[in-house]
């Protein structure tokens, strides 16, 4: 664990909770699967960091960019792969079980997988059916970047 993930875990967590319910989910957060997903999580965004720091603030997929978009890329997809096993295992990552760092973080890695909506669409689904147990944002925010897709991937019907 390097101490900046551990001051962004204490971070985000004194912002959802207090008193005994912050140390109750940092427990969660050191579970090996939960911290697992958060480190997933923790790859992708600091790639995006990297970019947007040292590369190009306005990136876009022109020619000279597309080296570091199919970084980017190949990051989300093993991040893909390796969550779909952890779901398949596990279930949906709520925040009972796994904690909120580590049901926020899953959700971030589905939200980023748009090169497989099949497995986004599933886990709306599961999201949807533990919406008791996960962040509603979250269930909202899936929903719409599915849309979206929809709308700009899906051939419009007469």
């Amino acid at each position: 664990m390097g101490l900046k993930e551990l001051e962004l875990v204490h971070r985000m967590l004194k912002e959802k909770s207090s008193g005994l319910k912050y140390f109750h989910e940092w427990l969660k957060v050191l579970k090996p699967t939960s911290w697992r997903i958060y480190h997933m999580r923790n790859i992708d965004q600091r790639e995006w960091v990297r970019i947007k720091t040292f590369v190009d603030s306005t990136i876009s997929r022109k020619e000279k960019d597309l080296k570091e978009y199919i970084k980017v890329e190949n990051i989300q997809r093993q991040n893909t792969t390796k969550l779909k096993k952890i779901i398949e295992k596990e279930g949906c990552i709520t925040i009972s079980k796994f904690g909120m760092i580590a049901s926020h973080s899953a959700w971030l890695i589905v939200q980023h997988s748009v090169h497989d909506r099949e497995f986004q669409k599933q886990y709306l689904k599961m999201l949807k059916e533990n919406k008791e147990d996960v962040f509603i944002e979250n269930i909202e925010s899936l929903r719409r970047r599915l849309s979206f897709y929809d709308g700009i991937y899906t051939p419009k019907r007469n």
